[in-house]
């Protein structure tokens, strides 16, 4: 360090400071504010930029990069975030953090959004529920979202300042299937909310057909997942709100979604793709939903006396047995293979 050698001479040779600082290429004025800083017992090189001085939040910072749009090698919106939050992180600090995330998420994708195509709308939803905390002066609210995967179509969600109750996700499920018809399946994770008696009997009720996901393995429900992304980067493109108007903003939100189209759906948008499905979901009657969830008991108990595989598992595969068969999905091929892929593939 040039201090230490400077300090060093200045004692063995008496030379002043600023003659050791002409010899060593330093200027006078650095040298003190070094010589000041290590008096003060403060780092001698500090980072450069203005100093944060606001305390930051790195969960609610973290949730942001996570709704962001992350392309193969740009972020968009990098920009106004910063902005949120110039008085509290440097933009350098901010990239890096902007850079691990999208890398994560293009592992993820790699790994499973090209996965599984869905190929039919209207007979598979999925439903979950997320947080949403951008600003520290509003309380966190509590989206749960359901969305029919074939066409990318989003419902109107429930939202709140605390997780939905299960009664309340039946009366909403409840809704939903009486303004749009029920899908075959439903995907769902397994929080308690998510798997209530009242949701259970709903589902019985409308022979609609549950599929888990594997418990710690989110990513088996990603459609939700990505569509819970989609739903708040658009909130956050909006200033802050109250969850008052928050529900509000997120169902106006919800629709300009659903009216853009999508290259994954040939440049249709998801509300087209789900209005066209309506013909082909109405041949799926109660007698012909009992042969399917017929056909899935029998196989799961196929596959638990024949395998090693719990209830859970089985069904699990005797459901994506049938989606494959019956060509609702298509299964791409990736480095790395969702719980229970690996065993379709080897029939197929």
């Amino acid at each position: 360090m040039v201090l230490d050698a400077i300090e060093r001479r200045h004692a063995a040779e008496g030379l002043a400071y600023r003659t050791l600082c002409v010899q060593e290429g330093v200027a006078y004025a650095s040298l003190m504010r070094w010589k000041d800083r290590v008096a003060r017992g403060r780092d001698i090189v500090g980072r450069p930029g203005p100093k944060k001085v606001a305390p930051l939040d790195l969960d609610a910072l973290r949730e942001e990069l996570r709704v962001l749009r992350h392309g193969r090698k740009r972020t968009e919106g990098t920009g106004d975030l910063y902005r949120r939050h110039r008085d509290r992180i440097s933009r350098r600090d901010l990239g890096r953090f902007v850079v691990e995330e999208r890398r994560r998420q293009n592992r993820e994708r790699h790994r499973i959004v090209h996965e599984v195509t869905w190929k039919v709308p209207r007979l598979i939803w999925a439903m979950d529920d997320t947080e949403y905390h951008p600003d520290p002066a509003y309380p966190k609210a509590y989206l749960n979202n359901v969305q029919d995967l074939g066409s990318r179509f989003k419902f109107e969600p429930l939202v709140g300042l605390a997780l939905a109750h299960g009664n309340e996700v039946a009366a909403h499920l409840h809704t939903l299937f009486d303004a749009h018809g029920p899908p075959l399946f439903l995907k769902r994770d397994n929080g308690k909310n998510l798997n209530h008696a009242l949701i259970d009997a709903l589902l019985e009720a409308f022979f609609v057909i549950p599929v888990n996901s594997p418990c710690h393995y989110p990513q088996y429900n990603g459609g939700i997942e990505a569509g819970n992304r989609e739903i708040k980067s658009e909130l956050l493109r909006r200033p802050s709100m109250p969850s008052a108007f928050l529900a509000i903003q997120a169902e106006l939100d919800i629709q300009t979604l659903n009216h853009r189209s999508r290259p994954c759906l040939r440049h249709r948008s998801p509300c087209e793709v789900f209005a066209a499905g309506r013909g082909y979901a109405r041949t799926f009657d109660r007698r012909k939903r009992r042969e399917v969830y017929e056909w899935i008991r029998q196989k799961t108990l196929e596959l638990t006396q024949t395998t090693c595989y719990d209830a859970d598992r089985a069904w699990r595969l005797a459901v994506e047995t049938w989606l494959l068969d019956h060509e609702f999905i298509t299964v791409s091929k990736p480095k790395e293979v969702l719980p229970g892929f690996q065993e379709i593939r080897s029939q197929h």
